[in-house]
């Protein structure tokens, strides 16, 4: 590591993805805790209990759980630093980005990060798969896209397109039909462009995958988001009505109430 100041969020967020083997979009997803978790776990190999995270967290009770976890961890690892669990829990931009810059700062100490084996995809389902009540699924930017690719090409590599099977028949078939070739040798020929198609085909899915992924992130950031919100409002409206009333606090629960034109039934 060059510089234990990094320029910006953008070079946090690609560090922090790199090292611990996930997509995370934005810094303020990074308050489910699990990557802060791992970079410590990779840096200090057993020192964070991985199995009594939350893989599938959605809201800031669920992350305050795994951020909880990791300040025990830095506890017994006796660092001098003290996690505000209810502020990181919140995502908010500017406490995340001063604790993983804290973070980035503390790992090159150990030096290049790139140095440091550490399968964090491989630790992270194995400790999911520890728990008691195991989700069905983690948190999609958790599911690093090269390992979809990395299984779906050991079974190509594996399997291939066998001489014979019906698929190889097929697709040379057709390069012969739309190419005007009847004979053994123009059969035999087309495979090279087979393979090229195929090729073709994989960087096709990869990028139709990388475009899900962003939509799945995005998706889950709009749901955390409007949760938050839902929470606030619901804060306000309650304390509203606790409180005496008075012309300000019932022009509130009037705007809280507030049903839109669509929402009304004809």
């Amino acid at each position: 590591m060059k510089s234990s100041k990094p320029a910006g969020r953008i070079e946090l967020l690609s560090w922090l993805n790199e090292f611990v083997e996930c997509d995370y979009p934005r810094i303020e997803s990074c308050a489910d805790g699990i990557g802060y978790c791992q970079i410590v776990d990779a840096l200090n190999p057993g020192s964070v209990q991985l199995s009594r995270l939350k893989f599938d967290a959605k809201f800031p009770d669920d992350f305050a759980r795994n951020l909880r976890v990791l300040e025990e961890s830095l506890s017994r690892l006796r660092l001098e630093k003290a996690i505000n669990v209810d502020k990181l829990s919140k995502g908010k931009l500017q406490d995340n980005m001063e604790f993983l810059t804290w973070l980035y700062q503390y790992a090159s100490k150990f030096g290049p990060t790139n140095n440091v084996h550490y399968n964090a995809y491989e630790r992270r389902v194995e400790a999911m798969l520890k728990q008691r009540n195991p989700p069905e699924n983690m948190n999609s930017y958790l599911v690093p896209n090269k390992a979809f690719l990395k299984l779906k090409q050991k079974k190509i590599g594996n399997e291939g397109v066998k001489r014979g099977s019906p698929m190889r028949d097929d697709l040379a078939d057709f390069y012969q039909m739309k190419a005007g070739h009847s004979d053994h040798m123009g059969r035999q020929n087309f495979f090279d462009d087979i393979e090229d198609f195929i090729d073709l085909m994989e960087q096709n899915i990869k990028n139709k995958m990388e475009s899900n992924w962003k939509m799945l992130h995005r998706v889950e950031e709009i749901c955390l988001e409007r949760n938050f919100y839902y929470d606030l409002l619901r804060q306000i409206e309650d304390t509203c009505v606790a409180s005496p009333e008075s012309e300000i606090q019932q022009g509130f629960l009037d705007i809280i109430r507030l049903e839109p034109e669509d929402f009304k039934q004809v």
